[in-house]
């Protein structure tokens, strides 16, 4: 399930993308100069994981408020909230690792590789669910894991997906999963 180490394409400008999905810092070139990713740019806009770091930390407040409400000692407080941090951090990297593995099937299965239905739980169901409504849909892969550059925004991006509905519209596709049905 690991991503190539880098991926070189031309555009129809003829500028030539690499793009190395594995660099934390440098993931796009483009005529031989490093650009800014989307993301990149989203977080120098909002600050990096600001936005996010702010609400994972409101429960962890609200909690901490409650307990003193209810007369908890200061270090029952402070060990029941880092133990809790603690188990959230775990249930993080288990929700990533989920969410890496079904992309890769569901880029997998829309490109037509045979894949072999996952055996545990989420992902047997999220990769039911996915097949039956892309099943349905009739759509066509035009790319998949497509690097774009936008010379007017100067910035890359990654597209999950190029794909074309039965009304012949062009369609961007982004690959996301939830706990929801």
């Amino acid at each position: 399930m690991s991503k190539p180490q880098i991926t070189k394409t031309e555009d129809k400008h003829k500028n030539q993308i690499e793009f190395r999905p594995n660099d934390k810092k440098y993931r796009y070139i483009v005529n031989g100069e490093v650009k800014k990713g989307v993301t990149t740019l989203i977080g120098a806009r909002f600050g990096k994981n600001a936005l996010i770091n702010w609400a994972k930390g409101l429960p962890y407040k609200a909690l901490e408020w409650q307990l003193k409400d209810e007369g908890k000692p200061i270090d029952y407080i402070e060990n029941f909230i880092e133990t809790l941090k603690e188990k959230s951090e775990k249930l993080q990297i288990k929700d990533a690792k989920t969410g890496s593995m079904m992309h890769s099937i569901c880029e997998d299965y829309i490109r037509g590789v045979k894949v072999i239905t996952p055996e545990t739980e989420p992902l047997k169901t999220m990769f039911s669910k996915f097949t039956k409504w892309w099943d349905k849909r009739g759509y066509k892969v035009l790319a998949t894991e497509q690097t774009c550059y936008s010379a007017d925004l100067d910035v890359c991006g990654t597209f999950d997906a190029i794909i074309k509905n039965k009304k012949g519209q062009t369609i961007l596709l982004d690959f996301k999963t939830s706990s929801k049905n």
